[in-house]
């Protein structure tokens, strides 16, 4: 019987050292999400950011909404609770730019994993951002649509103040 349980405890010992190298997460995987929100630069035709109060046709916070696509029905995003009640802010990113507008992106997912934000600038135009999400972290992967177009394929991505933004001309 000593023998039986000598190897009964080393057969556990060796399944419990095996389950917790398992249920370790890969050092990599947490740098393949990105944030929760995303930034964006909108530029006008002539290379004006839309976001900077020195600029026609300007883009104003209080005028932005914020929609989460949530069960097939889109959500108006408003807590006044929240340091950013619309889920999204203008900032100066203090570098030459000027304003960069940052966007939470919608954490309710698809049955692809897809989430979908829909932005109201409150001039008649919206767009439409999806994003490839983690279901379990919500996180986005650096996979993301504007208006059905690959974010990689209408822009670079510019880095500045620890993030990367989007710069994405628009025609007003």
């Amino acid at each position: 019987m000593g023998l039986e349980n000598s190897l009964v405890m080393r057969t556990l010992t060796y399944l419990l050292i095996a389950f917790c190298f398992m249920s370790c997460k890969k050092e990599n995987q947490e740098n393949d999400l990105g944030p929760r929100f995303i930034d964006l630069v909108l530029i006008n035709g002539e290379g004006l950011n839309l976001f900077n109060s020195d600029t026609e046709n300007k883009i104003e916070i209080e005028n932005i909404k914020n929609l989460f696509l949530i069960n097939g029905e889109y959500v108006n995003q408003y807590h006044e609770n929240l340091d950013w009640p619309k889920m999204c802010s203008i900032y100066d990113s203090e570098y030459s730019l000027g304003n960069i507008f940052r966007l939470n992106l919608c954490e309710y997912v698809n049955e692809d994993n897809q989430s979908t934000t829909v932005i109201d600038w409150g001039n008649g135009d919206l767009d439409t951002i999806v994003a490839t999400m983690d279901p379990v972290t919500k996180h986005p992967y650096s996979e993301f649509w504007y208006n059905g177009i690959s974010m990689n394929d209408i822009t670079e991505k510019v880095f500045g103040d620890g993030n990367y933004y989007y710069q994405i001309r628009k025609d007003y």
